[in-house]
């Protein structure tokens, strides 16, 4: 039985709630996440049947992966710069508009063969996608000490961290249900909608977002070094190097495990997408 203590933090940390600006913050973080993980489900899937090539599933994880080393950083020290508000809700149109753009390969295409067109296409909005992320997640990160007040930090941050594991279970759920009984296309249709919707709660938050600090005056030239600043620290501190080493690991061998899981589950368990999704909301 809970303490009579443990039931007054929970309900201060629900009492986050009651402030709409954290409120529109945690609803766009939740349907956005929702979002990307039945588009990560939807894509293995539906590139998988219809190439039958694990290198073509591997290329598009590769470029849904890239951006990360690419623009991880700078995303990062830019969101520093820009208001942070505006980014969210650029990234967020801009993830759906590149979604939609799977709209173009023809839906014959997912039930038969993807041609040199469509995988290329995959590819680059694998990339996209990936890019805006790399813009929004440390945006919203910056944004949230601005919209809570600093001792309430630690219970807010509880609060998307427990959002981000709910999303991970329900998102390849829904992705396997739609795919079943529907198109890909409406994954992908789904996927834009809920980054339209995000854009939308961030757009309802009030404009209390930290102004760009002195160093946004520095140009690009001041960019580029506030980046190799970053990555030196990093670098040479005996705690952060290895952990940088160990996370690199880490998300190299889940985008190993992430291409050949659907092509275990069809090809050796003769299994479906909707198991393939049971097993991806399990994990």
């Amino acid at each position: 039985m809970a303490s009579e203590n443990e039931v007054t933090k929970e309900a201060s940390r629900l009492g986050l709630f009651r402030d709409r600006n954290f409120l529109w913050l945690w609803l766009s973080y939740v349907i956005s996440n929702l979002g990307d993980s039945a588009l990560a489900l939807a894509l293995s899937v539906t590139v998988y049947n219809a190439t039958n090539d694990k290198t073509v599933l591997g290329l598009a994880m590769v470029f849904g992966m890239l951006p990360v080393l690419l623009f991880g950083l700078a995303g990062g020290v830019f969101a520093d710069r820009w208001n942070r508000r505006r980014t969210m809700i650029t990234a967020d149109l801009g993830r759906a508009l590149s979604v939609l753009l799977l709209l173009w390969i023809p839906s014959a295409h997912f039930q038969s063969h993807l041609n040199a067109q469509d995988r290329g296409l995959v590819y680059a909005i694998s990339f996209l996608v990936a890019s805006f992320s790399c813009f929004f997640s440390p945006s919203r990160q910056g944004l949230l000490p601005a919209l809570v007040p600093r001792e309430r930090l630690l219970q807010a941050n509880s609060l998307m961290l427990t959002a981000s594991q709910a999303t991970m279970f329900l998102g390849p759920a829904l992705g396997g249900l739609l795919i079943k009984f529907l198109h890909p296309h409406s994954v992908f249709i789904f996927d834009a909608a809920t980054f339209v919707a995000s854009a939308l709660f961030v757009r309802l938050i009030a404009n209390v977002t930290t102004p760009p600090g002195a160093k946004a005056a520095r140009g690009v030239r001041g960019l580029w070094q506030d980046a190799r600043e970053g990555l030196h620290y990093v670098w040479t501190s005996r705690v952060l190097r290895p952990s940088l080493i160990l996370l690199s690991l880490v998300v190299v061998g889940g985008a190993v495990y992430n291409t050949l899981e659907f092509p275990f589950v069809r090809d050796l368990w003769h299994g479906t997408g909707t198991q393939y999704s049971l097993l991806g909301a399990l994990s």
